[in-house]
């Protein structure tokens, strides 16, 4: 297929777009882990980044909003996906919980991502509407998406779960354990990761014991 002139002006732009909105990123990153959400200005993030303070609100509308799209930018770099709907055919339950298993417990310790998390909590009590957008972008659409998922488990006989708001609640107990804390208070910790990806596993047949 030939591309037009169109087009190809169009990926370019696209390009740019992607460029410009990542060098406002990484001045973002920078001054929010240096100076801490509140202290940071969009006025610094548009200095750093050398764009125009137009611009900057071009791409983000605010402050909160950039932060929270770092926070996304995280979670594709880590591979974070949870399917709401079900694959035709038979499906392997294990495996998939523990596909999901694995990703979640590998975001929850990941120090880059658990860095941002450290200047929210930090700044939570200053600035509690950041904590309630983070709360709402992460953890609870995380349990939303698991909720949902185990229903169509359940729907389609896989499962028995006869509340997926507690079962997802459960689940994502089970995967956390303690690797999550260890990783928020100490920012040296590395896990070792056949143990993170076996600690996945087993959590998933914990939860499979008690809701197959």
């Amino acid at each position: 297929m030939t591309t037009t002139a169109e087009e190809k002006r169009a990926e370019e732009r696209g390009e740019s777009c992607r460029a410009k909105a990542a060098q406002i990123s990484a001045a973002a990153r920078h001054l929010f882990m240096g100076n801490g959400y509140r202290c940071t200005s969009m006025d610094q993030i548009a200095h750093l980044a050398d764009v125009s303070k137009t611009t900057l609100y071009a791409y983000f509308p605010s402050k909160e909003a950039l932060f929270l799209a770092m926070i996304e930018a995280e979670k594709l770099r880590l591979g974070l996906q949870i399917p709401e709907e079900i694959p035709e055919g038979p499906i392997d339950v294990r495996g998939l919980l523990s596909g999901i298993a694995r990703v979640l417990t590998n975001l929850m310790t990941d120090q880059s991502l658990m860095g941002l998390f450290r200047t929210v909590l930090a700044e939570s009590g200053q600035s509690p509407e950041l904590g309630r957008a983070i709360w709402d972008a992460g953890p609870k659409r995380f349990s939303n998406r698991i909720a949902v998922l185990l229903e169509r488990l359940s729907e389609a006989g896989y499962l028995k779960v006869d509340d997926p708001s507690l079962a997802a609640s459960r689940f994502l107990a089970l995967v956390r354990g303690d690797w999550h804390l260890h990783t928020l208070m100490d920012c040296q910790f590395v896990p070792d990761k056949a143990l993170l990806n076996q600690h996945a596993d087993q959590a998933v047949d914990w939860f499979l014991q008690h809701y197959r």
